[in-house]
């Protein structure tokens, strides 16, 4: 069985305005919530403030795929998401 790397992202329309981590898997609790110190909120929020949209109420979950410390880029596939 071949695993896919990467992590998996999912992004949903929320009810509050902005960006919002709801839940991250498979990180034992080692991930920041808040969305200017985790990288695939920041990259996320970053692209929102290009389309000029940080209001729009959107929720994020990250699905960790990627070990850490692995030398395999955990961070960078969190951000490319």
């Amino acid at each position: 069985m071949c695993r896919k790397p990467g992590d998996e992202i999912i992004i949903r329309e929320g009810s509050k305005p902005g960006l919002v981590i709801t839940d991250i898997q498979g990180a034992g609790g080692k991930l920041p919530y808040d969305v200017m110190k985790n990288t695939a909120g920041y990259a996320a929020y970053r692209l929102l403030e290009h389309l000029g949209e940080t209001d729009r109420p959107l929720e994020m979950e990250i699905h960790k795929k990627m070990p850490f410390g692995s030398g395999l880029g955990s961070s960078a596939a969190s951000a490319a998401g």
